[in-house]
């Protein structure tokens, strides 16, 4: 097993903690799949049919 970057407090050498490189990689997506949503018809009926889906397979039905 390699061994990590980082030390026991969760920073690495240029004392970034490993959450902050998480939280920018999850903020780097949300603007790229924003920026898709917004530009691609399909992939926006795609989302919503997702959302859909989710809506009425029992999380969210409210007797519907």
């Amino acid at each position: 097993m390699e061994k990590s970057e980082f030390d026991k407090s969760g920073t690495d050498a240029l004392g970034i903690h490993w959450g902050q490189y998480l939280a920018l990689t999850f903020s780097s997506l949300l603007i790229f799949f924003i920026s898709i949503y917004k530009t691609i018809p399909t992939f926006k009926s795609f989302i919503l049919e997702i959302i859909w889906f989710l809506n009425c397979s029992g999380l969210n039905c409210n007797g519907a």
